[in-house]
């Protein structure tokens, strides 16, 4: 009995080995395999968005990647394109503006020789700048028109514009034609201080576009909405106020703060939630609904005294 059982156990073992070998090397060659396959994705990939560029047939620069060509009009002159799926980065570019944009289709007149883009659901899209003076100027439109000859991109239908940390929204119409470098300077436009947090806004004001991160404000309102405790809300208008935008550092991150500050004159009638009379500086922070107080307050017929919130 001892030795039938010794017998069967090391079978078992021999056995088990076998399978743990087996499982080891098959795991291996499944890697290798993976790998494999993430590098002939990586390069087929490549090569499909080298293979969609299209050239002007004159000039033969490349006017746009990242599409396919899916059906064309020889007799009228155009040409119907479609966002290539296989790419990793899901937008068209423009190499002769150093524009992306996240359009859908287009269609191209060669007659005219203009680009047209739009999304098929209708909704907007946006242009990135790759230009050096304003990397990463976010415009959202509804569509964009690209001019071959001369060189200009036409947006139209535009939502807004993010620079720094805010949202500026243009007056009608909205649209705006960029060549070169310049951005054009937006007038009677609508400034929210924070794009995400939507807190305080300047309205009909003029907005000088000078990076992503750097812009100038002339004339215009600024906006305060406060709510009580009721949800009522007020709204104050102010023309004195003076605006900055800065680079803050918080541990490893890089971040924009951009502060409003506000000067209160007695005639302005503001009065603090609690009923008196203020006068003097508030400071509006992008990130924050409320403003800091610093100048004085009173109550009726008393006289001033220093205020400072804490």
């Amino acid at each position: 009995m001892k030795r039938t059982y010794r017998s069967h156990l090391a079978s078992i073992n021999r056995l088990a080995l076998f399978f743990n070998i087996n499982t080891m090397k098959r795991n291996l060659m499944l890697l290798i395999l993976i790998v494999l396959s993430w590098q002939n994705h990586k390069v087929n990939a490549q090569q499909k968005l080298e293979d969609v560029a299209i050239l002007h047939p004159k000039t033969k620069d490349t006017l746009l990647v990242a599409y396919q060509v899916i059906k064309e009009v020889k007799q009228e002159g155009i040409i119907l394109l479609q966002r290539q799926k296989n790419t990793y980065q899901m937008s068209f570019y423009f190499p002769y503006h150093s524009w992306k944009a996240d359009f859908s289709q287009a269609e191209w007149n060669t007659k005219t020789d203009v680009i047209r883009f739009n999304n098929a659901d209708g909704l907007s899209g946006f242009c990135l700048s790759e230009m050096p003076m304003h990397r990463g100027l976010e415009i959202s439109s509804v569509n964009a028109k690209l001019y071959i000859v001369p060189k200009s991109l036409t947006l139209e239908g535009i939502a807004g514009i993010r620079v720094a940390n805010g949202w500026v929204v243009p007056s009608e119409p909205k649209r705006i034609t960029l060549s070169g470098e310049n951005i054009p300077t937006l007038k009677n436009a609508t400034l929210l201080l924070n794009a995400f947090s939507r807190y305080h806004k300047i309205t009909n004001c003029t907005i000088v576009l000078e990076s992503r991160f750097s812009y100038k404000i002339e004339g215009g309102t600024f906006n305060y909405q406060r709510i009580s405790d009721e949800k009522n809300t007020e709204t104050f208008l102010f023309k004195n106020f003076a605006h900055k935008s800065k680079v803050v550092k918080h541990f490893d991150e890089i971040g924009i703060v951009t502060e409003i500050m506000v000067e209160v004159v007695e005639k302005d009638k503001f009065y603090l939630t609690d009923g008196r009379l203020f006068k003097g500086k508030m400071l509006f922070v992008d990130s924050s609904p409320n403003p800091s107080f610093n100048g004085k307050a009173k109550q009726e017929g008393k006289p001033w005294e220093k205020y400072k919130s804490k």
